[in-house]
């Protein structure tokens, strides 16, 4: 019976506020909320091999590594506009443009090539950043409108048709297909790119002035941040390493494909939303995270391949993914 003084607490309420029991309760959903995305990975990979046995070969798991490494590097460089507050829907058609770019001047030295296709991916962020931080077009439209363009410069650099690498070829062929060590050197350059970007992220000031952009754009403007070179420096990010993985798809292939962007900015953003990166703002995310939602995103594609999924299903579940990582990171942030 409970007792009729209100100063004596009741013998169940008591019992019920287990403090270490409370306090077990909160390890674990800060355990999930801290490696919620390996544990993903971990389910996908043991759901993977019960349901497809060629799931977890090694030259199936080689063959999605490679496929990751692209789209890894396009939401990596996506991450850095998010993270600021923005969005590029840019990166497949700069992506299609860059990797032209690079076919098309397959005649240079290779270090003077990949550098300057990488100034090339660099030179439509730094357009577009121009575009939202000085004549304050919103990233949205800005973005969209880079995009169209670079897929317009792609059609008009190979006149609508793919170009073939012959100068050079070795030197693709072994980027693109070799492997060091048994580990595909285009995942190397993938995670390699990675920590540089989480080095920028985690050790520098602009990337902690990114972030801080990211979560509260006027309290970071009254601090005597300049929030346009930032943001603006976000968009550049994301150019270079569209310039990077345009190497990497012309690589991969032998050819600079006008086309090859295409389709290429949802996957990259879903794996930005699904790594963590809370989208429409936040500052909360990191370039690692977005590679593990990466290979995550690669994973699923391959299983519904292996599984003969319809494409126009996988499309719908894509859309469905990308939803239900909105809705989580949101319920977080609050």
């Amino acid at each position: 019976m409970a007792s009729d003084n209100p100063k004596v607490p009741n013998s169940e309420a008591v019992g019920s506020q287990n403090p270490v029991k409370a306090r077990r309760q909160v390890d674990v959903v800060g355990f999930v909320r801290k490696y919620g995305m390996v544990l993903a990975l971990v389910i996908l990979v043991v759901l993977g091999s019960f349901l497809s046995e060629a799931f977890l070969t090694p030259r199936n798991l080689l063959n999605v590594a490679r496929q990751v490494s692209v789209i890894g590097l396009l939401a990596a460089g996506e991450t850095f506009v998010i993270l600021a507050g923005g969005i590029d829907l840019s990166v497949g058609g700069v992506l299609s443009a860059s990797a032209i770019f690079a076919a098309y001047n397959q005649n240079l030295p290779f270090p003077m090539l990949v550098l300057s296709t990488v100034l090339f991916g660099m030179l439509f962020g730094l357009t577009t950043g121009t575009l939202v931080s000085r004549a304050g077009i919103t990233p949205f439209i800005a973005t969209l409108g880079m995009g169209t363009i670079g897929e317009g410069v792609a059609m008009l650099l190979s006149e609508g048709q793919p170009i073939f690498i012959e100068n050079n070829a070795s030197i693709f062929t072994t980027l693109g297909n070799g492997t060091f060590a048994f580990i595909p050197i285009p995942v190397i350059v993938l995670v390699g790119s990675i920590l540089i970007g989480q080095l920028f992220l985690s050790g520098t000031t602009g990337g902690v002035y990114l972030k801080a952009l990211g979560g509260n754009e006027e309290a970071t403007f009254w601090s005597g941040i300049n929030t346009r070179k930032y943001r603006t420096l976000s968009f550049i990010l994301s150019g270079a390493f569209v310039g990077v993985a345009a190497i990497l798809a012309v690589a991969r292939t032998s050819v600079g494909d006008p086309v090859v962007g295409q389709g290429t900015t949802l996957d990259a953003i879903s794996a930005v939303v699904i790594g963590g990166t809370y989208l429409g703002g936040g500052g909360v995310g990191s370039v690692v995270g977005t590679l593990l939602g990466a290979f995550i995103m690669g994973s699923i594609n391959n299983l519904f391949n292996l599984l003969n999924v319809n494409a126009y299903w996988q499309m719908v579940a894509k859309g469905v993914i990308i939803i239900s990582a909105v809705y989580i990171g949101t319920r977080k942030k609050r």
